[in-house]
């Protein structure tokens, strides 16, 4: 028994350091193809950082970040194969899981938004005081976007019926400009997209957020995901993804500024002043007791459990799925180095 303890132990520790080893070392750069959740902003500034500063490439990776539209969209960019990585939202994770059951293609393997900063965005003008003033309006969102794919949710948590409102489909470009001009009464978005309105000349004060933590709604936002056939082919190359990504995060969040002029060097048309906003406006939903005790990255599954159950019954998925298939702890690098 001792000696099959020896062995298991050795083979656990030969493992950790296998994965903790730079890929540079050991072959010529893995090429990952990367597609973040959304178009180039702050947020995603985090991720070009790390390609640009040479981070990846000190970890012998060679990665391609392209923009996304949404997180239904990036994970069908996993499920068809034509990416190895993505950026997207854990309930709409959730969702395609419970709805796809067997076909467990990803997982999340870091978690960078310990709270969604999911938040419904409108205009004082609009008179909308809580969301139940929404029934019977038209409010705006891409197919993809998170705050639509979490309306049921929502709307449960907010006394209403999710058909009571209309959901107007266009483009993440120009959502608010249906606000603006009372083609919608509201739009989805995150924390930090009230920056789409005063972008086009509208006041900060005038524009009023609900975001999901007012509404008592604690779940996780966006994660790092990884496919399944990379994680079992190529471990070594999402442990190192990783150590890159959680140099640059961490970094980010002691001085957001830097990230955003690294985005301006890979985004020449990037408005600083703006980015910086975008950027920080999520900066809230990464930090709290949690993440300052357990480090960025890691998970509750406790709180993880809660959400499956929440996201299945609110868009009545056809199985809910275990935390065990949803989130993969093994590629995080020490904790010492995901500390705030």
């Amino acid at each position: 028994m001792r000696a099959r303890s020896f062995l298991t132990l050795a083979a656990g520790v030969a493992l950790a350091l296998s994965l903790a080893t730079p890929l540079a070392q050991a072959q010529a750069p893995t090429k990952l193809r990367v597609s973040m959740g959304w178009r180039f902003q702050g947020p995603q500034g985090i991720f070009l950082m790390a390609r640009d500063r040479g981070y990846f490439k000190a970890e012998g990776l060679d990665v391609q970040i392209d923009p996304g539209s949404g997180s239904a969209g990036s994970i069908q960019r996993l499920v068809t194969g034509a990416y190895d990585m993505a950026v997207g939202d854990t309930s709409t994770l959730i969702e395609f899981l419970g709805n796809n059951p067997g076909q467990a293609r990803m997982q999340v393997v870091y978690m960078f938004q310990d709270q969604s900063a999911v938040t419904v965005w409108t205009l004082k003008r609009h008179n909308i005081r809580s969301l139940r003033d929404l029934d019977g309006k038209v409010v705006s969102g891409a197919p993809f976007e998170t705050a639509r794919r979490l309306w049921p949710m929502i709307a449960k948590a907010n006394g209403m019926k999710p058909d009571t409102v209309k959901w107007a489909s266009m483009d993440g470009q120009i959502r608010a400009t249906a606000v603006i001009r009372g083609e919608a009464v509201a739009m989805g978005g995150f924390a930090n997209a009230w920056n789409e309105f005063t972008s086009r000349g509208i006041s900060r004060e005038e524009v009023v957020g609900f975001p999901l933590t007012a509404m008592g709604i604690d779940i996780y936002g966006d994660a790092v995901m990884a496919t399944n056939k990379l994680i079992e082919e190529n471990p070594k190359a999402v442990a190192a993804f990783l150590r890159a990504f959680n140099r640059a995060f961490v970094e980010t969040w002691r001085n957001p500024k830097v990230t955003v002029e690294w985005l301006k060097k890979a985004e020449p048309l990037t408005d600083e002043r703006i980015e910086l906003q975008n950027l920080e406006a999520i900066l809230p939903f990464v930090v709290n007791d949690f993440t300052r005790a357990n480090g960025f990255g890691l998970i509750s599954k406790v709180k993880l459990e809660s959400q499956v159950e929440d996201v299945s019954a609110a868009l009545g998925t056809k199985s809910r799925t275990s935390p065990d298939i949803i989130f993969n702890s093994n590629f995080l690098p020490p904790k010492a180095q995901r500390m705030p």
